[in-house]
């Protein structure tokens, strides 16, 4: 949710600021997808800095193919770790990402997005267990947990350039999917259900093993650099 946000915030942010007067009958795909050119070349690398701020953080590299002035494929990798988060134990994870993109003009800074994603972490913890046939509640029980996450999304994004010749851009994006959930929770007594206050979304909260299927809004702010063959407008 914090990254969905921050990145509607920066495309209001940078459409407002693009946006020119005009007569009506100027009025083009160009002037609504391509308030600034942003450079097409064959292949990029990207980093998404605000995943440190994600729970859990992830840091990574990505790459992209354009194959032409309108289709670009993507892929990032990344590994997942506590970063500013405290638990009982490390947490380690992979992340992978897949999205293929369409550029409405060519090279034009306005896209479409469809993504693919997996996630899949686990650590130690501290958590709160319930038995509601006992009436007990245990605090801060120590156990171990798994945690899978499979999604897609359609997503919109904005690039602009970051020096003159366009190798350097910021990429924002933002958009919705539908995931599945799923968590594992080892060592805990027979009878008692993991209590989660703030993920109130999920359905079957309280379940030691569940499986849920809800939305989810992802976001995203990159910086890349592009290289190799530059494309023909």
């Amino acid at each position: 949710m914090r990254n969905f946000l921050l990145s509607v915030t920066m495309l209001t942010a940078i459409v407002c600021a693009g946006q020119k007067p005009h007569r009506p009958d100027m009025i083009s795909m160009d002037s609504i997808f391509r308030p600034w050119s942003a450079s097409a070349y064959r292949w990029g690398l990207t980093y998404t800095p605000i995943g440190l701020l994600e729970w859990p953080s992830a840091a990574g590299v990505g790459i992209s193919y354009r194959w032409n002035n309108h289709v670009e494929l993507w892929s990032e990798s990344s590994f997942l770790f506590n970063g500013p988060y405290n638990t009982q134990g490390p947490v380690t994870g992979i992340k992978q990402i897949l999205q293929g993109k369409f550029f409405p003009t060519k090279n034009g800074n306005f896209f479409f997005a469809m993504e693919l994603r997996y996630k899949s972490y686990q650590y130690r913890d501290t958590e709160v267990f319930v038995n509601y046939s006992l009436q007990d509640t245990i605090f801060g029980l120590s156990n171990f947990s798994r945690h899978y996450f499979w999604g897609g999304a359609l997503q919109m994004g904005l690039r602009f350039n970051l020096n003159k010749t366009g190798q350097f851009q910021l990429e924002v994006m933002g958009g919705l999917g539908i995931r599945r959930w799923k968590v594992v929770r080892h060592g805990v007594p027979p009878g008692y259900e993991f209590v989660n206050y703030w993920r109130s979304v999920d359905i079957n909260i309280h379940d030691i093993e569940y499986e849920a299927d809800n939305f989810y809004l992802p976001g995203s702010i990159r910086v890349i650099y592009l290289f190799g063959k530059r494309l023909r407008p």
